[in-house]
């Protein structure tokens, strides 16, 4: 008889995030860099985090 194959997954994330309007004084890249620098420090700070960025002015 075979025995079950278990596999056995362990998966974390971390997220960066930033919330904001896009406009033609703030282009859509700027709300993109901001999630960019917030994902960034989520990974420095270690597994399952999240950052908001911060002092966003989108």
């Amino acid at each position: 008889m075979q025995k079950p194959y278990v596999v056995m997954w362990k998966v974390t994330i971390s997220l960066g995030a930033a919330i904001g309007h896009a406009n033609p004084a703030n282009p859509p890249t700027i709300l993109v860099e901001a999630a960019d620098t917030a994902l960034y420090q989520a990974n420095q700070d270690g597994r399952n985090r999240i950052k908001l960025a911060k002092h966003f002015n989108g």
